[in-house]
């Protein structure tokens, strides 16, 4: 996935921190608009926040494919995710 999709995936799922941010997440913003800051800030909350630490424990893995950045769950994502009961 790409992080912006778990950003619009998370603002549906009205996680804590990200209840208002489905809207900034659907939709295409031009640089100038007010949005697009807002945008930038749930990205960067996103990656500094959750990615990097789940990338630090090795569940997730991110490449960069072209001009996207994809997140990948690992091996070891799986497992914890069926152990915590997500999957």
């Amino acid at each position: 996935m790409k992080p912006i999709e778990i950003v619009g995936y998370l603002g549906s799922q009205k996680t804590p921190g990200f209840e208002n941010c489905l809207d900034i997440a659907s939709r295409r913003i031009a640089r100038k608009d007010k949005a697009y800051v807002k945008r930038i800030n749930y990205l960067m909350k996103l990656n500094k926040g959750i990615l990097e630490k789940l990338e630090t424990n090795g569940y997730i893995k991110r490449e960069r494919v072209g001009t996207n950045n994809l997140v990948k769950i690992t091996e070891a994502g799986i497992f914890v995710a069926h152990f915590s009961g997500e999957l």
